[in-house]
């Protein structure tokens, strides 16, 4: 998000950036602000947009190198938590496909 709450930043608004990771990423080399938020311990830890772009990045080119493809299938079994986002936009930007897996799916 931009400076403004609720507003929706320039990049997304002027420019088709044609996936949701690629525009994340777009999106995050133009922001410094909070991009996540999460509850840890009594409090909040905050993901920067930098920080965000660079997990995003990171993640990506880990799956990439152990030989994950565009199109492959990528599962994340996991609760809802803000490694569950970065893994997802990680794969996404490798060019995978998702498939989510909720903790308590049997």
């Amino acid at each position: 998000m931009s400076s403004k709450e609720g507003s929706t930043p320039a990049a997304v608004q002027t420019e088709d950036r044609g996936t949701i990771a690629s525009l994340v990423v777009a999106v995050a080399a133009n922001n410094r602000g909070t991009a996540l938020k999460y509850p840890h311990g009594d409090g909040w830890r905050e993901i920067s947009y930098p920080e965000l772009r660079a997990s995003v990045r990171e993640i990506a080119k880990g799956l990439m190198a152990i030989g994950v493809a565009p199109g492959d299938r990528v599962a994340i079994l996991s609760n809802t938590r803000s490694e569950w986002t970065l893994a997802d936009l990680g794969a996404m930007a490798a060019g995978a496909v998702v498939v989510p897996v909720y903790q308590t799916n049997s």
